[in-house]
C-alpha cells in the first residue's frame, strides 16, 4: 500500500510540474502538438449521385493521428451538393470486422431509392441501417473471384481487343542486396479503365542464404475520376487461383483519379499473385510474345465482366530481355524456388 502510494505521489508530482513547465512557456511546442493531433480532418473521397441526382453517397475518410491506427471511412447521404455533415453518415468502415481496406467499401444505386453497399467476403458487418432518410440500403459480399457476378441470369460478358506496349527493366532485389527483372506490359482503353496494366517480376536476394521472390500483378489506372466500374477480380486466364496456378497475395484499392507525386496516374486498383511455380511467370512473358494472353477483369455489382484479349503479340526483343535477365542471374536457382509450390 505505501508503496502504491508513493507512486501515486510521483505521478502526481510529475504532472504538476509538466503543468508548471507549461505555464512558463517551456512546454509550449508539447501543447501545441496535443491540439493539432486532438482535432479530426475530412477529406472528401468522391460522391455518387443517385439516377437522378437528388440525392449521393459521399465517401469522406476522417483522419485523426491521436486515436486511430488508420483513417476511418465514412459513408452519408447527402442532397447534390451539400457539405460532408457527419451526422448524415449511415456507415463507416469500423462497422466492419476483418476489413483490410476501407477503399474496397463499394456503393452503387439500384434506382433512386435503393443502394448496394458491398464489401470483400470474409468481412463481416457488425451494425448498419437497412433505411436512412427514405432510402433503403442493402448490403452484400463480393467474392475476389473474376467469374461470380451479383446476378447470375443479368451477367454481361464483354470482349475486347487492347494494344499492350512492353517495357522492361532491372531492380535491386527484394530489400536486401539483390537483383530483380521486371516485365510490364500497358494497354489503354477507356470505358472500364483508362490504363490496364500487367507486370512480371523475379528477384534474387544475394545472401548468404539466397532466395527468390516471384509474382504478377493486374492493375488499372484512371487520368480523371471515374465514379462506378469498381472491379471485384482480375485473373490472367489460365494461371488463376481457381486453376491451381498461383496464389492472390495483395488486393488495393485506391481513389479514382488520384496522383502519384510524378504526376502520373495512381494505380486504381492492384491484383498480386504468387505463381505456384516460378516458371510460369516466364510462361506467362511467353503468352504475351505469341498474343495469346488473356486478362479477365470481373465486376460483381453490374454483373458484367471483360475479357481483354491482344490484338497483336507485343514486340519479342522485351521478353527476350526478360528471359535473359533471370537466367543469366539463376533467379530460379535458389531453394525457395527449386521447387513448385503448393
Amino acid at each position: 500500500m505505501k508503496q502504491l502510494l508513493k507512486s501515486v505521489l510521483i505521478v502526481l508530482g510529475i504532472v504538476f510540474a509538466l503543468n508548471a513547465l507549461l505555464a512558463a512557456g517551456l512546454l509550449g511546442s508539447i501543447a501545441i502538438y496535443y491540439r493539432v493531433t486532438n482535432k479530426c480532418t475530412y477529406r472528401e473521397v468522391d460522391r455518387l449521385p443517385s439516377p437522378a441526382a437528388r440525392l449521393a453517397v459521399v465517401r469522406t475518410q476522417r483522419m485523426c493521428t491521436w486515436d486511430e491506427a488508420a483513417p476511418l471511412m465514412m459513408f452519408a447521404l447527402l442532397p447534390s451538393g451539400a457539405p460532408f455533415d457527419e451526422k448524415e453518415s449511415f456507415l463507416r468502415s469500423s462497422d466492419y470486422d476483418g476489413l483490410g481496406d476501407s477503399f474496397a467499401i463499394f456503393a452503387k444505386w439500384i434506382d433512386d431509392s435503393n443502394l448496394l453497399v458491398a464489401v470483400p467476403d470474409q468481412t463481416r458487418l457488425k451494425t448498419a441501417p437497412s433505411e436512412f432518410d427514405g432510402i433503403h440500403i442493402q448490403y452484400g459480399a463480393y467474392p475476389l473471384d473474376v467469374g461470380t457476378t451479383r446476378t447470375d441470369s443479368l451477367k454481361k460478358l464483354i470482349e475486347k481487343k487492347l494494344i499492350f506496349e512492353p517495357s522492361f527493366g532491372v531492380s535491386d532485389g527484394v530489400g536486401v542486396p539483390g537483383i530483380g527483372c521486371l516485365l510490364t506490359v500497358n494497354a489503354f482503353h477507356g470505358e472500364y479503365l483508362d490504363e490496364l496494366s500487367l507486370d512480371l517480376s523475379a528477384r534474387k536476394a544475394l545472401v548468404k542464404n539466397a532466395y527468390s521472390v516471384y509474382d504478377f500483378q493486374i492493375s488499372a489506372r484512371d487520368e480523371t475520376a471515374r465514379l462506378g466500374n469498381n472491379a471485384t477480380g482480375a485473373e490472367v486466364v489460365g494461371f488463376s487461383p481457381k486453376d491451381g496456378k498461383s496464389k492472390l497475395w495483395t488486393y488495393l484499392v485506391f481513389p479514382s483519379g488520384g496522383r502519384q507525386p510524378n504526376g502520373k496516374p495512381m494505380a486504381k486498383w492492384i491484383f498480386g499473385y504468387t505463381p505456384a511455380n516460378p516458371h510460369d511467370v516466364i510462361s506467362i512473358a511467353e503468352e504475351l510474345k505469341s498474343g495469346s494472353l488473356t486478362i479477365r477483369v470481373g465486376y460483381w455489382l453490374d454483373d458484367t465482366v471483360v475479357v481483354y484479349s491482344m490484338q497483336h503479340p507485343v514486340d519479342a526483343q522485351k521478353i527476350d530481355e526478360f528471359e535473359r535477365c533471370i537466367a543469366d542471374n539463376h533467379i530460379f536457382d535458389t531453394p525457395s524456388a527449386g521447387k513448385s509450390r503448393e
